[in-house]
């Protein structure tokens, strides 16, 4: 009984050793302070982390909820570049207009409104919209980002004397002392009645580089048909596509949809009403109907979709899905020429190409008895194609450090290398805790269960290389993900872990990956807790007559890659260099132009550790 009560003692103390969520040194002095009352002791143990490099041929890019696309060079990565290829959607059997094709070519007598309608296009664009966020903490009007307190609704952000939520209240520019221009400060002027209230301002997630950078698009038609299932499989699985997948360097494009200098617009687009009114003195046609988040915005050639799109309305090709795509196959989106870095990632699953075109229509004049005063004018329609199917990515990277290879042929023998170089869908590393063989891992950990160690916290540390501290502004990814391997599932911790932050990666800070800094405020190590990890490996463990037994070795072997989002950890498929075959790779990691260089077991500095802080009997 004394036994059991001591144990339930024990759980709660764990309970409240793990809830507190602050730094080690924090977190040490709790755990001793109260296990000590209860006989143990807190003690820590450093053990030895083996990271080998190794990098991937190619890594699967289709079914990715974002697409990567432009150009980026990393002084040890080298050049970067990404294109988009994607195949369009379409509803079944779409009709332009009013009316179907058929019913245009045979007439109706008994509908005088059916005429042949003449279709044109009048314009089109293809949209690709940015991520961005709206995030109003204290719900003034102005995001977080630029709000100069975005905790106080009361706060003054461009010091007219109104505070924030009072202008957004009245219609003025929280943003701006004079809102609509004229020369007088919001404070003392009684008519900002021109400022467009309705107008946002958002935050643009995910634009790396020089935003106003220019460069050259293009938007060029594919002709090769993007199977979804794949023909290896017996078309009985979908098909996935590489990033070393180029049918435009294989010559399967046709014709130019777009070509020409191009340069990004970050200010929303507003719509207008196509009609006006005439029961109202307002002329609607002058008013904005909607606004479209910011987004590039590509003019394509309008003869091109009235030949492939508007004049086969009635016919086959538009009948279904699959007509269509073996008509139009696809469009491929490529850039070059770039003044300056700038790598976009984009939200692909919300692109689609817009067409707007012309139809005549019958106007009866409000005589619908008399056919003599009829006349023909001309209405808009809209028709979209949103971008979808089967969207990929191309990737490809030149002029990298030769180290880096050096390092990678290290690794795929086994042998230690003094750096390590983690690049999104291409480079990674395999880390072995507690030694290099499985005889060593055995001895590591032997102690441990042999003794009852009770595992209170298990730290990994992965130490950055002194590259960045003479570059102190090359931009360092703010977190990296380990997964098991080689099944690529995500760690044990990752499912306990619920805790929630703010941005795309602050989600999981207990299990964290996340770039530390040091006192003086340089990039130090990437630091992970892997308690669950750790305690799951043990927990595989059995001794019998002395001898240490595991059960299987998954939860030693990890691998390292970027964590471009957290929350993306579906394996995919990734083939190693070599014609080593193929792993199971996060998709988190697949797309990531950047890069970070650690310090390997060969550096004469520390490059990695693995701390097990655990409770032991006096």
């Amino acid at each position: 009984m004394q036994i059991k009560h001591s144990l339930s003692i024990i759980a709660v103390l764990l309970v409240i050793v793990f809830g507190v969520s602050s730094c080690d040194k924090e977190f040490h002095n709790v755990g001793i302070d109260l296990f000590e009352n209860y006989g143990f002791e807190i003690q820590t143990e450093t053990h030895p982390v083996y990271i080998y490099q190794d990098q991937l041929e190619k890594v699967q890019t289709n079914g990715l909820p974002l697409s990567m696309f432009g150009e980026y060079t990393h002084p040890v990565f080298g050049k970067t570049k990404s294109q988009i290829t994607s195949q369009l959607l379409i509803n079944t059997g779409p009709m332009f207009g009013n009316f179907t094709q058929e019913r245009e070519e045979k007439g109706d007598p008994d509908n005088v409104s059916v005429i042949p309608e003449n279709e044109t296009v009048s314009e089109v664009y293809l949209e690709i919209p940015f991520f961005t966020n709206q995030n109003d903490s204290d719900l003034d009007g102005v995001i977080d980002s630029r709000d100069i307190d975005p905790e106080d609704n009361q706060s003054d952000t461009d010091g007219d004397g109104i505070t924030d939520l009072a202008e957004t209240q009245s219609g003025t520019n929280p943003l701006d002392v004079d809102s609509d221009g004229d020369g007088i400060t919001d404070d003392d002027d009684d008519d900002s009645s021109s400022y467009d209230a309705g107008d946002n301002v958002y935050e643009i997630d995910s634009l790396y580089g020089n935003r106003n950078a220019s460069f050259n698009l293009k938007v060029k038609e594919l002709t090769y048909y993007l199977s979804q299932l794949d023909p290896d499989e017996n078309f009985a699985a979908l098909r996935p596509y590489f990033s070393n997948t180029d049918y435009a360097s294989l010559g399967f494009t046709r014709e130019t949809l777009f070509e020409g200098n191009f340069q990004l617009d970050f200010e929303e687009i507003p719509y207008y009403y196509e009609e006006d009114d005439p029961d109202t003195e307002e002329d609607e046609t002058t008013m904005i109907e909607g606004r479209l988040t910011p987004r590039i915005r590509v003019p394509l050639d309008k003869l091109f979709f009235q030949k492939n799109l508007i004049d086969l309305e009635g016919e086959d090709a538009l009948e279904n899905l699959s007509n269509f795509q073996s008509i139009f196959k696809g469009i491929i989106i490529q850039a070059d020429q770039f003044s300056d870095d700038l790598m976009m990632l984009l939200d692909i699953n919300n692109a689609q190409i817009k067409v707007r075109y012309n139809y005549d229509v019958n106007n009866e004049n409000g005589t619908t008895d008399d056919i003599t005063d009829d006349f023909t004018e001309t209405a808009n329609g809209n028709f979209n194609l949103p971008l979808g199917g089967v969207t990929f990515n191309t990737i490809q990277t030149e002029s990298g450090d030769p180290a880096i290879m050096e390092s990678v042929l290290a690794g795929i023998q086994k042998k230690p290398s003094e750096k390590i170089y983690i690049q999104g869908g291409k480079y990674f590393a395999n880390l072995s805790l507690f030694g290099q063989t499985a005889t060593q891992q055995r001895d590591a950990i032997l102690p441990i269960k042999s003794e009852r160690r009770l595992v209170n916290q298990a730290n990994l540390r992965l130490y950055v290389s002194d590259l960045y501290r003479t570059n102190s502004s090359l931009y360092l990814p703010e977190r990296l993900y380990l997964y098991l391997s080689p099944s690529g599932n995500p760690l044990p911790d990752y499912a306990v872990d619920n805790t929630v932050g703010s941005g795309t990666n602050g989600d999981k800070y207990i299990l964290s990956g996340l770039l530390q800094m040091d006192d003086s405020g340089l990039p130090s190590h990437y630091a992970f807790t892997i308690t669950e990890n750790i305690n799951t490996l043990l927990n595989k463990a059995t001794i019998e007559d002395g001898t240490l037994s595991m059960e299987d070795y998954d939860n030693f072997n990890l691998g390292l890659i970027l964590g471009a989002n957290i929350s993306q950890i579906v394996p995919r498929e990734g083939f190693l260099i070599n014609d080593r075959g193929m792993i199971k790779y996060p998709t988190m990691g697949a797309l990531n132009p950047f890069g970070v260089e650690l310090f390997g077991n060969l550096a004469e500095i520390k490059a990695a550790e693995l701390e097990v802080i655990y409770n032991a009997t006096r």
